[in-house]
């Protein structure tokens, strides 16, 4: 294992029986960030060569950090990252299936130029300190975890996201039908889980004339909302058990570049790389 290091950042990582595209993914990682920062990859007793893979980049990279994990589900593995990160900031939500673009430092300019112009602490596209993500972690939820963490950061206030291109592509992992039905299946489950009344869920999703066509959702919400009863339901702030006031607060508090360099009163574009401002001004 790696040498304790003391970081300012902690980029967290959540990886399970991902060997092949767990490499690659992490070499993306790896490769566009300094001393200044630790990737931490929380592994859940992979059985497939993925804690053979880490111990070979943890050789190779000072900045990794990989420690086995106990968890039942990805929200868990996120929630032990955030409590074991090492850095003052931790970035979250970096998939070990995805390949990234080299704008996770551009990311984090902005990030610090926003806090310049707030007195709080806040979530932004990813990021966050440490001090908030422990006082409010990811609950333990199989899909459905980050939006359910982001609606309780928007109750106070703390949400803050980026309208941005995706700077990220898949490495090629394809859900086939099966596994997509279970998804949904298990992200319903969770949205009732997190505190949402099936009587607000069913009017937004399903009695709205924009999802009238899901009618999988339709079908499947009530037993969904029974087994969410059953695995135990978590309480929301007041106001945010209602589905479509969380998806209002978080998609209101969703906004460009440009509308943050307004918001804030900064400019940020000409200490981005090339490749940041192509992804974050469309150029």
């Amino acid at each position: 294992m790696s040498e304790e290091r003391d970081p300012k950042y902690t980029v967290a990582v959540c990886n399970y029986n991902m060997a092949d595209t767990l490499e690659e993914s992490l070499r993306s990682i790896l490769d566009q960030l300094d001393e200044r920062f630790e990737v931490l990859v929380v592994d859940d007793g992979s059985t497939d060569g993925s804690q053979e893979i880490l111990d070979k980049l943890e050789e190779e990279y000072e900045i990794l950090r990989w420690i086995e994990g106990d968890n039942d589900n990805i929200g868990e593995a996120r929630a032990q990252a955030n409590r074991d990160a090492r850095g003052d900031y931790i970035i979250v939500q970096l998939d070990a299936d995805d390949k990234f673009e080299p704008v996770i430092q551009d990311l984090v300019r902005i990030y610090h130029k926003i806090e310049e112009n707030r007195e709080d602490e806040f979530f932004f596209g990813g990021m966050a300190p440490k001090t908030l993500l422990t006082r409010i972690n990811y609950r333990s939820m199989g899909r459905g975890e980050d939006r359910d963490l982001w609606r309780r950061l928007a109750a106070e206030g703390k949400f803050l996201a980026l309208s941005r291109d995706p700077f990220w592509t898949p490495l090629g992992y394809e859900y086939g039908k099966i596994d997509m039905l279970k998804n949904g299946y298990e992200t319903t489950k969770n949205i009732f889980r997190s505190g949402v009344t099936w009587r607000s869920f069913f009017k937004y999703k399903i009695l709205n004339a924009e999802y009238r066509d899901d009618l999988y959702r339709a079908v499947i919400s009530p037993v969904a909302y029974l087994h969410a009863r059953t695995d135990g339901i978590y309480e929301l702030p007041e106001g945010y058990e209602n589905f479509a006031k969380g998806l209002e607060e978080i998609e209101k508090n969703e906004k460009s570049i440009k509308e943050l360099e307004n918001k804030y009163g900064f400019k940020v574009k000409e200490e981005l790389s090339e490749r940041g401002k192509e992804i974050l001004y469309n150029q």
